[in-house]
């Protein structure tokens, strides 16, 4: 499967069906009493250490809190790292996240990336060396979890991995969305020819097909708006893709006019063909603009809440 391609289908697979689980670790339960010793990392230097590796890296734009993201898709093993934390401080939430096919053998460079990120959170050697026995066992596509202290962690045979101490956000902590929520949005959506349910949960799925290609649409909405975007394209194997994915995701992008300008310069920045992570005042993207899959051409566009919501279970 092409870069990104097991974690872009099973969290397609997560959002509709359920299946598709990845390592979560999550900043919801109550934190212990005695919080673990923790490592020498800072963000900063993390993200330092990332991008001597060849990671792009680009910051959110929180004023309370650092929240980074990174990603490496050019590569065998393509990966993207998030590191949140204090400004200027520790890491309280380190996600890597290897995208790779289950079953393909693991990279030896992305093990040794986890076990560093390992030993920049955790500053206990019981603590690291349970995490690493963990990890070590971790086989199959299913994640195996466990809790240190005050910090949660979890993990998967490929590499990947989650460790997020408990309550470190600060309690107003938001994250930017688009204007518009579904529902006001479906009739004008369904005016640029798109098929669409009614909203269901505050959720909006629309179809269409121009031609050999078939685009999917989902809209999931917030008190304040729209938080999820997906805009995908789907053609037979081989076929040309991206110039009529980029014209439907014009259309869907010109319903937001506040946030469409900050998009369109991020993604005339990132057209790269393994595709690009990061942010676009506060909005978290993912891009793929062509990837050819066993049975397909692919592209897709991907406006999700952030890492530190805990609501992406690959970071």
């Amino acid at each position: 499967m092409a870069l990104g391609g097991w974690w872009l289908w099973n969290g397609i697979q997560q959002l509709f069906t359920g299946s598709g689980e990845r390592p979560s670790a999550t900043s919801s339960a109550p934190a212990a009493s005695d919080p673990a010793l923790r490592g020498p990392g800072t963000v900063e230097g993390i993200r330092a250490h990332a991008e001597d590796l060849g990671f792009q890296c680009e910051d959110e734009g929180q004023t309370q809190f650092s929240s980074v993201v990174c990603f490496d898709y050019e590569v065998a093993s393509p990966a993207k790292l998030y590191i949140g934390g204090q400004t200027g401080g520790r890491p309280e939430r380190l996600a890597l996240d290897i995208q790779t096919d289950p079953g393909e053998p693991r990279d030896t460079d992305r093990l040794r990336l986890q076990r560093w990120l390992v030993e920049q959170y955790l500053g206990d050697p019981d603590d690291r060396a349970r995490v690493r026995e963990m990890l070590a066992a971790a086989t199959g596509a299913d994640p195996t979890r466990t809790i240190v202290r005050d910090v949660s962690v979890s993990g998967l045979a490929d590499g990947s991995v989650i460790m997020s101490s408990f309550d470190w956000l600060p309690v107003d902590a938001r994250s930017a969305v688009l204007t518009g929520d579904p529902a006001g949005l479906r009739p004008r959506l369904m005016d640029q020819g798109w098929a669409c349910d009614p909203v269901s949960g505050g959720s909006l799925t629309c179809e269409a097909t121009e031609g050999d290609v078939d685009f999917s649409l989902y809209l999931e909405g917030s008190p304040d708006g729209t938080r999820t975007l997906y805009v995908e394209a789907m053609t037979p194997p081989g076929s040309q893709v991206n110039a009529a994915f980029l014209g439907r995701t014009d259309d869907v992008l010109g319903l937001f006019p506040l946030e469409a300008p900050a998009i369109h310069t991020w993604l005339d920045a990132h057209d790269q063909p393994s595709g690009a992570t990061g942010y676009a005042d506060g909005l978290f993207l993912d891009y793929y603009p062509s990837q050819d899959e066993d049975r397909h051409t692919f592209a897709g566009l991907y406006v999700t809440p952030p890492c530190w919501t805990g609501q992406d279970e690959t970071c």
